[in-house]
């Protein structure tokens, strides 16, 4: 299910948290799930922060999805 998270939420955006994105938060949307089709798309930072975060929850590689328009090396920290 989708899950939006926005840092400054436009007039009219439904967003279902503020602020940034965190293992903390998204941990707390799988509720110790793992086996899901993890999609974002946004900002480089938010990119990277999007990966990094899927790593540390253990979500599978071949799982992770993503659309980006750079080398994926750029959303490796």
């Amino acid at each position: 299910r989708p899950f939006y998270v926005y840092d400054q939420p436009e007039p009219g955006c439904v967003a279902h948290a503020e602020g940034f994105i965190s293992t903390e938060l998204i941990a707390q949307q799988l509720a110790g799930e793992r086996d899901v089709e993890f999609y974002f798309l946004g900002p480089k930072p938010f990119m990277r922060q999007a990966r990094k975060i899927a790593g540390e929850l253990g979500i599978p590689d071949e799982q992770v999805h993503f659309e980006f328009f750079g080398p994926t090396e750029d959303l490796v920290a």
